[in-house]
């Protein structure tokens, strides 16, 4: 179900400013999660782009951040806080 949600560059108007970082396999609150990294190029300069998505009592989530490489740990600080009722 997630691979079929997953952000795709080529679907944006403008493709080739992505770049493709990584794709890792992970847990968010106990539930199995995947997370992709990018590099977009903006006017402003280069900003990285991390989608995670999750899986939870058959909800999918996506937690999205888009900025400075040096505040990814914040976001990555703020996935690990996630959680889901039962």
């Amino acid at each position: 179900m997630i691979d079929r949600a997953v952000f795709d560059p080529a679907t944006t108007s403008d493709p080739a400013r992505y770049r493709f970082v990584a794709r890792r396999d992970l847990q968010v609150a106990a539930a199995p999660a995947i997370a992709l990294d990018y590099v977009i190029k903006l006017p402003e300069g280069e900003r990285h782009l991390r989608k995670v998505y999750a899986m939870a009592n058959d909800h999918l989530f996506v937690a999205d951040f888009i900025g400075l490489k040096e505040s990814l740990p914040v976001f990555d600080a703020v996935v690990t806080s996630l959680s889901f009722p039962q």
